[in-house]
């Protein structure tokens, strides 16, 4: 009996396809259990509680998606900066996203109030994460640039 390709393929939990769309269907197995868990423990909104400004703001801040480095393979560079510009491409999606996420919840904290922010400690953390992707993205193009004038073109 031959199981069709459809029943092969992964399914994507439906709780994380309502919450997140179709982006539920690119988190890795481990995070996605994590975000499962933290939906279906979240308590349920009140009907009479207003929408959070964080995802408004949020949605309005989308950038376009970046390649995630999947265009360098097509150019005819080598290896070796293909891969650093992969990184560095990969490095800048990480730093719009934290920004946008940061972006969010500042608007989020002025519209909602107060009592509905991230925490000092978490905004901390985004922060030096936005220093550590822009350091990698500059140290991977900076090899890049290197590796270019050595004569890295194919």
């Amino acid at each position: 009996m031959a199981i069709s390709a459809r029943a092969a393929a992964p399914s994507v939990d439906p709780v994380l396809v309502e919450a997140l769309g179709p982006e539920a269907e690119s988190l890795p197995p481990a995070l996605a259990a994590r975000v499962r868990e933290a939906l279906i423990h979240a308590p349920a909104p009140s009907a009479n509680a207003p929408e959070s400004a964080f995802f408004d703001a949020l949605a309005r801040c989308r950038a376009p998606a970046s390649s995630m480095g999947g265009i360098w393979r097509a150019r005819r560079v080598n290896a070796g900066i293909e891969y650093a510009l992969a990184a560095v491409d990969q490095a800048l999606a990480g730093v719009s996203g934290v920004a946008e996420i940061l972006a969010a919840a500042e608007s989020a904290r002025l519209e909602d109030g107060i009592e509905q922010h991230l925490s000092p400690n978490l905004v901390d953390r985004l922060h030096n994460a936005l220093g550590s992707l822009s350091r990698h993205a500059r140290d991977e193009l900076e090899r890049a640039r290197v590796a270019l004038a050595d004569g890295g073109a194919a």
